[in-house]
């Protein structure tokens, strides 16, 4: 399969000299995790992501903003001072394991797609979630075994944060050790879960970093069980726009978590299966 397949088509951009205030308002509206910059040559100049954009916050760097002084920088940093400058790039004719190859191995969450240097689309890993669940849907349920249970692929015992930690804290355990998305806790018992997503939103609504992350948590947090099949939480990532699930213990009652499953881990399934032989789409 070709990444043009699969590709988002025309994709939402920001120009370099916006700000970073335009930035999140845009993202949000469109609840989507990357844009690509455009230059006024009509050329890719870089990507912003929320990663980028907590980067700026520096919650972890740097004493507490005042809200007033927090808005005053948002609006005076331009995305061109924030973005990540020459990413990684791929072409419609590109084979789509060669994508799926970039951003696991990279760590990258998007590839802008370009034909002779102009952005035509990008390539996310929602994208590549759709055309595994497409993949999974073409085969009849005996012949699945591209489809394995959640618990082949989640992590077991996730780190967790409690309800009064801050955002900070939150912050410097997701970079220490590598994750996106941490469940949120209290009494043993998951409330919620904190991602990259909701820490940039607190970041673009001026909230302190020493804010509880229970007051910008997610609290409607989708979950599955260890024995549910792959594609259930894909579902769940597609329909809902979300990267993460929560993995319950039934046996512990609703609001046990045991483990986590994050679309990186699918996407880790995915490449495998795309090793073996290419995902087939619909149509």
């Amino acid at each position: 399969m070709r990444t043009a397949v699969i590709m988002t088509p025309d994709p939402l951009s920001i120009a370099p000299t916006a700000s970073v205030v335009q930035a999140l308002k845009k993202m949000d509206k469109a609840c989507v995790r990357h844009l690509p910059v455009i230059g006024e040559s009509g050329r890719l100049e870089g990507v912003i992501s929320d990663r980028d954009l907590l980067e700026d916050a520096g919650w972890c760097s740097r004493p507490s903003l005042r809200a007033e002084d927090g808005a005053e920088h948002r609006a005076r940093v331009s995305v061109g001072e924030v973005m990540r400058e020459a990413p990684i790039t791929a072409t419609p004719d590109d084979p789509l394991v060669s994508a799926v190859v970039d951003m696991v191995g990279r760590g990258i969450g998007c590839l802008p797609v370009l034909t002779d240097g102009e952005l035509v689309g990008i390539v996310t890993e929602r994208d590549i979630v759709e055309a595994y669940l497409l993949h999974v849907a073409a085969r009849p349920p005996t012949l699945r075994a591209d489809d394995p249970s959640v618990g082949h692929l989640m992590s077991w015992h996730p780190v967790t944060v409690e309800t009064e930690a801050t955002l900070a804290q939150a912050r410097n355990t997701m970079l220490a050790d590598g994750f996106r998305h941490l469940p949120v806790v209290e009494s043993g018992r998951q409330v919620g879960i904190v991602s990259d997503r909701d820490l940039r939103r607190a970041y673009g609504s001026g909230c302190a970093k020493d804010t509880p992350v229970e007051e910008i948590m997610t609290r409607d947090v989708s979950t599955v069980t260890a024995d549910s099949h792959a594609h259930i939480a894909g579902a769940l990532f597609v329909e809902r726009r979300i990267s993460a699930v929560s993995v319950l213990d039934p046996a512990g009652g609703d609001s046990v978590p045991v483990g986590i499953v994050t679309v990186t881990d699918l996407l880790d399934h995915c490449l495998s299966v795309l090793r073996d032989g290419p995902v087939t789409a619909a149509g």
